[in-house]
């Protein structure tokens, strides 16, 4: 595409988002923990600890802020305990598109999901280079092709364990085009209260550098508690103001 239509449609695409940001309706989530915008025909299906999940006209559907517990790809090989809480994805912890991959798998072996095909992958290298992704998918769904767009992070707590995080919309492949500027303008108006964001950076400080003393902290962990503390105050900011 040449850079003239590039614009053009980078124009359109930002005139569209803002006509939808002007229809949204701002509703609180059950728990306090923050807040989204909701498009006319949208309806806020579930929400708590900072997520949501909103479901739209003719099957469309989004899900922000959700986060899980995650074992390493050979965390069986590594402990010697094959089995050991099976219901917990084994990730790539050093990749997040491997990582969504492993996930999102888990759905087509129990046959939720089928025909999985990544499209378009964009590095976020918000965090540290490589740990954090924006991946355009399809896939089909109770017989249905659905097309889907979403950040994916993999933040590795040690070799065997970590945390990902995702936040995706999805629609039908008529649909997505269309619907994509009003789901994408939900997306920008999601906000996590000041309380979430400040116990998600104490949780994520307390998984890198503990303190170790009383009132000290050792020098090492001090550094990778504020990088944890700047994770989570970055990753508040990335979901925000970047997702196209």
């Amino acid at each position: 595409m040449k850079l003239t239509q590039t614009l053009v449609a980078l124009t359109m695409l930002f005139v569209a988002g803002a006509a939808h940001a002007q229809k949204l309706k701002t509703e609180k989530f059950v728990d306090g923990s923050g807040h989204v915008g909701v498009a006319p025909g949208w309806k806020l299906a579930d929400s708590g600890s900072g997520g949501a999940i909103l479901s739209g006209p003719g099957g469309a559907a989004m899900q922000l802020g959700q986060f899980r517990t995650v074992f390493a790809h050979n965390f069986d090989q590594m402990t010697l305990t094959p089995g050991v809480n099976p219901e917990v994805p084994r990730v790539h912890l050093n990749d997040p598109v491997r990582a969504m991959i492993d996930a999102t798998m888990v759905l087509v072996r129990q046959g939720i999901i089928s025909k999985l095909k990544l499209k378009g992958v964009e590095p976020a290298p918000w965090i540290t280079a490589g740990r954090a992704a924006l991946i355009r998918y399809s896939f089909v769904y109770q017989g249905k092709p659905v097309e889907a767009y979403g950040l994916f992070i993999i933040a590795q707590t040690d070799q065997q364990s970590g945390t990902y995080f995702y936040s995706f919309v999805t629609a039908s492949p008529e649909t997505y085009a269309r619907r994509f500027p009003e789901m994408k303008a939900m997306w920008n108006s999601w906000s996590v209260s000041q309380k979430t964001l400040q116990e998600r950076m104490d949780n994520a400080a307390k998984s890198i550098g503990e303190i170790d003393m009383p009132g000290k902290l050792n020098a090492i962990h001090q550094n990778k508690r504020a990088a944890g503390e700047r994770m989570a105050k970055q990753f508040q900011g990335y979901i925000r103001d970047d997702k196209q």
